[in-house]
C-alpha cells in the first residue's frame, strides 16, 4: 500500500499556499476566459478529457475532484492476483444410519448446486443403484441441503441410507482473479454509475454487496463493489476474504471514492491485458446557502464557491468572511434559471460537469469553471464575488461631474481579436464525455460587416455537457466581443462605489452618450500631483461597452442585429462535409488460390467549400455502434475488399491541409451481398442438331464468379410446352468460362442456368425447344418401360401412388442412426428426405445377339420442396421468397447402364455402370438403374415416366 498512501497524500499543500498568490492576480482574471481567443486552461479539452478518462498506474498521483456528473478513469491503488480452484467433478456417496441430520465430508464451497440423490442401502431386493432427486422441502424419506448439511426426514423410515452428491475432486488452479482497487475521486461522491471498459459498457446486476456483469461478452467475468468515500465506510469484506494478508479491515479509504473490481482471467476477453476502466460518476456534495443544505448539484456558482472555500484541496477561503453570499445566491439563481430548448423541454441555464486534478493550476481550474457560466470570479475588498453570465441592471450613472480628467476612447478592437463566428467543443455525454463539436454560432450581420469573410473563434468548454448550453455561451462570447468601444475614464474617488464587473451608465455630451451601458473591467487606484504640487488620489475605470441583448436567447436563435451598433477576420479551420457516400459492389479475382472475392467501391461528392484535400471513410455494421476508420485517401473513392455479407453504414469526413477534420457526411446504409447474390441469367442460349448430338451455345457469362470456378448447368425436360426448371434433369454441366458444349440430342425443352463459385444459381432458367427429335433411320427393337408400376428394386426410393411416380424416401429411423448427430446429413426419421437413393429396372434387356444399337432414355421428372406448402409457412407473407414456391436447384436423377456380351441367364460378366441419355452400346444385354440425389432434407424429385428404347439402323 505505499503507492496508494502516497497517491492519497499527494499535493496536500495546494489549499494553503496558492491563495495568497492567487489574490494578487484576481482582478486580472475577471474577463480572461471570455475575451481570450485561447482557452484559459493549460490543458486543452482534448488532452484534459483523455487524462480524465484514462485509468493510469502511477507511483504518485494527484487527487481528482469531480463536480456535477461525468465519466472518469482513476488510479489503481491496489492490484493482486489470486487463484481460482477447480478440478474434476465426480459423484460422491456416503453411508449413514437413519439420522435426522448428517454433515457431508466435503467442504461446502466445493459442492455443486443441484439435486442430491439418495437411495436405501442396497440389499438383496435392490435392483442396482437407483437415486431419487431431493425436493426443496423433504418429504418422508428425502433429504434437503443447506450450507453443506443434509437433513433427512426419517419419519419411520429406519433403514440405513446412502446419500450421493456431485463435488469437486482433484483440486487444482484452473484460472486466476485479478483484484483492483481504483480511486476515482479524492472526496465523497453522490453516486458511482455505469462501468465502461474502453468504450464498451459492462452491464451489471446486483449480486450480494456488489454487482456482477450480467450480460454481454463480459457476463460472469467482472465483479464490482462501489464505495462513495463516506467518513464511516468500511473496508471491502469481499477483498479481505481473497487477500486477508494484504487488504485488511483497516483499509477503509475514508473520504475517497473508489471501486473494487475482480476480473476473471480470460485471454479472449482481455487480449491486451487490463482495459481502460471508467465509471460514470456523480461528484461532490456542496453547500447551498439558499437552503442551508449540503447536497449534490451541478450548479456552477455553488461548485465554484465550494472550491474557493475547501481547505483540503481548494483555496481555503473562510466562507463567512471571504465569500460574498448575496452575490453567490444571485449567481446560483441565474444558473438554475430554466431555459426552453428548441427541441422541446427545458434545462438549467448553466451547469458544470467534469473533473480536475490537483496538479493543475488554480487559475486554470477557476478559468474553466467561470467559462461554464460565461461569468466572472472577482476578489475585491477581501471577498470573493461570483457572477454568472446574465444582464445586471445598472444602478450607477457617471457624468462629467465624476471626472478628474479627459476620457480616452478606443472605438475598435484589433482585427486579430475580432470574430463573427464561434465554434468549438464541449464534453458530450453522447460521445462518452469526449470532446465533441457543438453547432457553430454565426451572426450574419457581423459577417456582412466583415465583408463576408468568416472569422472564427474556437472555444473549449470542458465543463459543459450540453450542446444547447454551449451555443448559448458561444453566442454571449460573440456578442461581447462585438461591443468594441473601450473607455479609460479617470474619475474621482467617488468611483469606488462600483467594482468589476458591475454595469454602469455613462452620460457624456461630447461623445453623444446618454445613459450608455458599460461594464467595469478594471478599477485602479492612482496617485497624481495637483497644480499646487500636492498629491491626491483618484480612480481609473476601464470600461467596455455592453448591452442587455448580449444575453438574449430565444429557443436557440442567435441575435442577428448588433444591439449597440459598432465591428472582425476569417479563419480556415472549418471543412464542410462531403456528400453522402454511394456504394457499388464489384467482384475481383485474387492473385492467390482464394478464387473470386467481392469488394465494395465507395464514392462520394466533394465538400462544397473545396477545403478538403483528403478524406477518411468510416464504416460499421448497421447492428453495432463501433465505427472502423480507413486510411486517408486523396481522392473521392475508397475500396473495401471482402466485406462479409451484411447491412453496413458508411460515412465520410473531409480533412484540410492544416489537418482540420470537418463534420461527417450523411450516413449511407447499404446491404453488402458479397458472393451471396445470384448470378445473372444465361443469355443467347440455343441447341442445334449436329452429327447426332446437340450443340448447346450461349453468350459468355458476365459474372466473374461464374467464369472462374462456376458452371453453366443444362437440364432437359421431355415437355414441349410449359416446361420449367423443376421439370428437367441435368444432362450436362460446363465450365463457366465456356460458350458452347455437346449435349445429348433429345426432343423436348433444354433449360440453362448459371451457378457461381459458391453454389448460387441464377434466378431464372432460359429455355430452348428442340422439336427435330432423334436421328432418323432407326427401328425400335426393344423397350423397357418402368412406369407406372415401377416394380424394380428400390433403395431409399418409394412409390407414391397419389403423385404417380417414384421419389426419394424419408424412411430412415432415428434408431438406425449410429453416427454422431453432428455427422448426420438429414434427420430422416423426423421427416427428412434421404440424401440419395436408387431404382434398379425390373428386368434385364436381352437382345439375343451382340450388336451395336442406339439406346434412348425417356424420363419425365419434377423437383419440388416438401416443406413449401401454405400450411408449412409460419413466417409473415412479406418474408416469403415466392408465392409459387421455392425454386429447387439441388435435386436430380441420373440414368446408368451396364452391358455384357454373355447370356444374361448364365453367369455373365458385366461392365462398369456408365451414365447416359442417348448412347450407342455394343452388347447383347443391358441392365439399367436410376440414381437419385437431394441437397436438402425437404427437397425431393418425383419421376413420373421412365423408359429406355433400343434401336437398330434400318
Amino acid at each position: 500500500m505505499p503507492g496508494a498512501v502516497t497517491a492519497f497524500l499527494a499535493l496536500p499543500f495546494l489549499g494553503s499556499t496558492v491563495g495568497v498568490v492567487f489574490a494578487k492576480v484576481a482582478l486580472s482574471l475577471v474577463l480572461t476566459s471570455v475575451l481570450s481567443r485561447k482557452p484559459s486552461s493549460s490543458l486543452g479539452l482534448g488532452q484534459g478529457a483523455r487524462d480524465q478518462q484514462i485509468t493510469t498506474r502511477d507511483p504518485i498521483a494527484p487527487w481528482r475532484v469531480v463536480y456535477g456528473e461525468t465519466r472518469t478513469g482513476g488510479v489503481p491503488v491496489f492490484m493482486h492476483a489470486t487463484d481460482i480452484i477447480g478440478g474434476d467433478e465426480g459423484f460422491q456417496s456416503e453411508d449413514h444410519n437413519g439420522a435426522a441430520s448428517v454433515t457431508v465430508s466435503q467442504a461446502a464451497k466445493y459442492l455443486r448446486p443441484g439435486p442430491v440423490r439418495y437411495r436405501p442401502e442396497p440389499d438383496s431386493s435392490d435392483n442396482g443403484f437407483v437415486f431419487t432427486e431431493v425436493g426443496s422441502n423433504p418429504a418422508e424419506g428425502q433429504y434437503s441441503v443447506s450450507a453443506g448439511v443434509y437433513t433427512f426426514n426419517a419419519a419411520d423410515y429406519n433403514r440405513n441410507l446412502q446419500i450421493g452428491y456431485y463435488a469437486t475432486v482433484n483440486e487444482r488452479v484452473v484460472s486466476k482473479y485479478l483484484h483492483l482497487v481504483i480511486e476515482l475521486a479524492g472526496h465523497e461522491c453522490e453516486e458511482i454509475g455505469d462501468l465502461w471498459f474502453d468504450d464498451e459498457q459492462v452491464p451489471l446486476s446486483t449480486s450480494g454487496v456488489g454487482y456482477l456483469s450480467s450480460s454481454g461478452r463480459f457476463a460472469g467475468h467482472v465483479y464490482v463493489e462501489k464505495f462513495l468515500g463516506t467518513a464511516d465506510q468500511a473496508a471491502s469484506g469481499t477483498l479481505i476474504g481473497y487477500a486477508p494478508d494484504k487488504w485488511t479491515a483497516d483499509h477503509r479509504l475514508r473520504g475517497r471514492t473508489y471501486a473494487y473490481l475482480r476480473l476473471q482471467k480470460n485471454p479472449d476477453l482481455f487480449p491486451n491485458g487490463i482495459p481502460n476502466i471508467r465509471f460514470d460518476l456523480k461528484g461532490r456534495k456542496v453547500y447551498d446557502p439558499r437552503t442551508g443544505l449540503t447536497a449534490w448539484t451541478d450548479n456552477v456558482a455553488l461548485c465554484i464557491a465550494d472550491y474557493l472555500t475547501n481547505a483540503q484541496f481548494g483555496l481555503g477561503a473562510a466562507y463567512a468572511d471571504e465569500i460574498d453570499e448575496d452575490l453567490l445566491e444571485a449567481a446560483a439563481n441565474v444558473c438554475d434559471e430554466s431555459v426552453t430548448l428548441a427541441a422541446g423541454g427545458t434545462q438549467s441555464r448553466y451547469t458544470c460537469n467534469g473533473s480536475f486534478l490537483l496538479s493543475e493550476q488554480p487559475k486554470d481550474i477557476l478559468g474553466r469553471l467561470q467559462a461554464a457560466m460565461s461569468g466572472h470570479i472577482v476578489r475585491s475588498g477581501g471577498k470573493w464575488g461570483i457572477y454568472a453570465g446574465a444582464w445586471r441592471t445598472p444602478t450607477e450613472t457617471f457624468t462629467e461631474d465624476d471626472l478628474r480628467g479627459a476620457i480616452r476612447v478606443t472605438t475598435r478592437v484589433s482585427r486579430r481579436e475580432l470574430f463573427n463566428r464561434v465554434k468549438g467543443v464541449h464534453a458530450s455525454p453522447v460521445n462518452g464525455y469526449q470532446p465533441a463539436d457543438f453547432p457553430a454560432v454565426t451572426n450574419t450581420t457581423y459577417l456582412a460587416e466583415d465583408q463576408n469573410e468568416p472569422n472564427w473563434l474556437d472555444v473549449e468548454l470542458p465543463w459543459t455537457d450540453s450542446a444547447a448550453m454551449a451555443q448559448r455561451i458561444a453566442k454571449i462570447e460573440l456578442e461581447r466581443v462585438r461591443q468594441q468601444i473601450t473607455v479609460v475614464m479617470p474619475c474621482k474617488l467617488s468611483a469606488l462605489r462600483v467594482r468589476p464587473p458591475d454595469v454602469v451608465l455613462v452620460t457624456n455630451s461630447k461623445f453623444g452618450w446618454s445613459g450608455k451601458a458599460f461594464q467595469v473591467t478594471e478599477l485602479r487606484l492612482v496617485t497624481e500631483q495637483g497644480e499646487d504640487g500636492a498629491p491626491y488620489m483618484g480612480v481609473d475605470l476601464v470600461l467596455r461597452e455592453t448591452a442587455e441583448a448580449v444575453y438574449d436567447w430565444n429557443s436557440g436563435e442567435e441575435t442577428t442585429v448588433d444591439p449597440a451598433p459598432d465591428t472582425n477576420l476569417p479563419d480556415p479551420f472549418y471543412v464542410a462535409p462531403p456528400g453522402a457516400p454511394v456504394v457499388a459492389e464489384q467482384k475481383y479475382q485474387t492473385t492467390g488460390s482464394a478464387g473470386v472475392k467481392s469488394r465494395a467501391v465507395i464514392s462520394w461528392p466533394p465538400s462544397p467549400d473545396g477545403q478538403a484535400i483528403s478524406h477518411q471513410l468510416e464504416y460499421k455494421l448497421a447492428s453495432t455502434g463501433l465505427w472502423t476508420a480507413r486510411q486517408l485517401v486523396r481522392g473521392l473513392t475508397d475500396v473495401l475488399d471482402d466485406l462479409a455479407p451484411a447491412d453496413y453504414d458508411f460515412r465520410v469526413k473531409g480533412i484540410s491541409n492544416l489537418g482540420v477534420a470537418g463534420p461527417y457526411s450523411p450516413t449511407t446504409r447499404q446491404q453488402i451481398l458479397g458472393l451471396t447474390d445470384p448470378p445473372a441469367d444465361v443469355s443467347g442460349f440455343s441447341v442445334i442438331k449436329s452429327a447426332g448430338f446437340g450443340l448447346a451455345q450461349w453468350t459468355r457469362h458476365p459474372d466473374l464468379d461464374v467464369e472462374i470456378n462456376g458452371s453453366i448447368v443444362i437440364r432437359h425436360s421431355p415437355l414441349t410446352t410449359g416446361a420449367t426448371w423443376a421439370d428437367g434433369i441435368i444432362v450436362e454441366e460446363f465450365s463457366g468460362g465456356q460458350v458452347s458444349g455437346i449435349v445429348p440430342l433429345m426432343t423436348g425443352t433444354y433449360l440453362a442456368k448459371a451457378r457461381d463459385s459458391t453454389g448460387n444459381y441464377s434466378t431464372n432458367a432460359v429455355s430452348f425447344l428442340a422439336t427435330e427429335g432423334m436421328v432418323t433411320g432407326f427401328n425400335t427393337v426393344a423397350t423397357s418401360t418402368q412406369h407406372t408400376a415401377f416394380s424394380g428394386v428400390k433403395t431409399n426410393v418409394a412409390l407414391d401412388t397419389d403423385l404417380g411416380g417414384i421419389k426419394l424416401d424419408g424412411s430412415t429411423l432415428i434408431d438406425d442412426m449410429v453416427t454422431n448427430i453432428d455427422d448426420w446429413l438429414f434427420i430422416d426419421g423426423l421427416g427428412g428426405i434421404s440424401a440419395t437413393g436408387s431404382y434398379a429396372f425390373d428386368a434385364t434387356m436381352d437382345l439375343s445377339t451382340v450388336a451395336t444399337r442406339r439406346f434412348e432414355a425417356a424420363i419425365k421428372a419434377l423437383s419440388y420442396d416438401t416443406g413449401d406448402t401454405i400450411d408449412d409457412r409460419l413466417s409473415p407473407i412479406d418474408e416469403w421468397d415466392s408465392m409459387d414456391g421455392n425454386v429447387v436447384n439441388d435435386c436430380d436423377v441420373t440414368l446408368y447402364a451396364r452391358t455384357t456380351d454373355d447370356d444374361p441367364a448364365g453367369s455373365p460378366g458385366w461392365s462398369e455402370w456408365v451414365p447416359f441419355f442417348v448412347a450407342d452400346f455394343t452388347a447383347r444385354a443391358l441392365q439399367f438403374k436410376l440414381d437419385f440425389v437431394s441437397g436438402n432434407q425437404t427437397h425431393n424429385i418425383l419421376v413420373e415416366e421412365l423408359a429406355v428404347v433400343a434401336k437398330e439402323p434400318v
